[in-house]
């Protein structure tokens, strides 16, 4: 029994660790479907421990194959405690909702990250605080059947009797057809919504005076308090996320003049002059500089001859 309460806590530290630490960061249903599991099997090694303490005093013989018959037999031997006999209730609903084929996903990546799925034609939905709750139900579940293994608490147990235990409603075969089908419309219903009907455009009258619209609400800048969690806020306000943003606009705006050095460089090599320009250039410089020289040869008077 010890070894089965020990294993039941080794999975109910990992059930922590998976909540408020995986779930807290991916917040994805995969994460709540592995937390399911690992609570079904919690679950399993508690009614182990309970079935072998039963069976040392003597109070039922045999040993049911199938996890359904083991909780209900569980049930039926500590019927007259209801701590029991609600997280008996709790663990069947649990494997139901781990066995679930057809699953919405909702909010995935957010903080309302919502699974919701059709258990015996009705809907079943687990989001982070339903999850939640769930462990600490267990948790409590998990410290009650340890006093009862250890012999702190006293608890009646009754012996069970061959063919009591009711077949699940499952079980019968005329039943099953008709149930089949109305689980197949509920889960119809749940995983295909029709979107509700639009109202019709109502006209109004030609000589009815214009509607008045309503002012648009003004816009407040967001104050964040201080001591709030950097997770529940949005990604803005993250300082790191603020420091990688100011990364990628430096890095956006060095490509960017980098581009416009490179358009620049090639614009004025397109207006720079052809070869042929280049190579009469010379002579028209040339030209340019004997002209002022003429001019001045033309201006000035002709020289006296010396006197003698």
């Amino acid at each position: 029994m010890s070894e089965k309460m020990n294993e039941a806590l080794e999975e109910l530290k990992r059930v922590d660790h998976l909540i408020y630490v995986s779930l807290k960061y991916t917040r994805t249903v995969d994460v709540i479907v592995n937390i399911l599991g690992r609570m079904v099997d919690g679950y399993a090694f508690m009614v182990d421990a309970l079935l072998e303490l039963a069976r040392e005093r003597g109070k039922y013989s045999g040993e049911p194959e199938s996890a359904i018959e083991r909780a209900e037999l569980v049930r039926e031997l500590y019927g007259k405690d209801m701590a029991i006999a609600d997280n008996m209730g709790l663990y069947l609903l649990l494997r139901k909702l781990l066995r679930a084929r057809n699953v919405a996903r909702e909010n995935e990546y957010r903080r309302h990250v919502t699974m919701k799925t059709v258990v015996e034609g009705r809907e079943e939905i687990v989001n982070i605080d339903i999850i939640t709750n769930y462990y600490m139900f267990q948790r409590e579940f998990l410290a009650h059947v340890k006093s009862i293994v250890d012999g702190k608490v006293e608890v009646e147990i009754e012996e069970s009797r061959p063919g009591s235990m009711a077949p699940p409603d499952w079980g019968q075969e005329e039943e099953m057809p008709r149930q089949q089908q109305g689980h197949a419309a509920d889960e119809q219903q749940v995983t295909h919504r029709t979107p509700p009907k639009k109202n019709t455009l109502k006209v109004r009258p030609v000589g009815s005076p214009p509607r008045k619209r309503a002012p648009r609400p003004k816009k407040y800048k967001i104050q964040i308090p201080k001591g709030k969690n950097s997770i529940t806020l949005p990604y803005e306000y993250d300082p790191h996320f603020r420091k990688e943003m100011e990364k990628e606009k430096a890095r956006l705006k060095t490509e960017a003049d980098a581009k416009e050095k490179v358009a620049r460089a090639a614009a004025r090599k397109a207006a720079a002059p052809t070869r042929a320009a280049r190579k009469a250039r010379p002579v028209a410089r040339a030209k340019a500089k004997a002209r002022p020289a003429k001019k001045a040869a033309a201006r000035k008077p002709a020289r006296k001859g010396k006197k003698k």
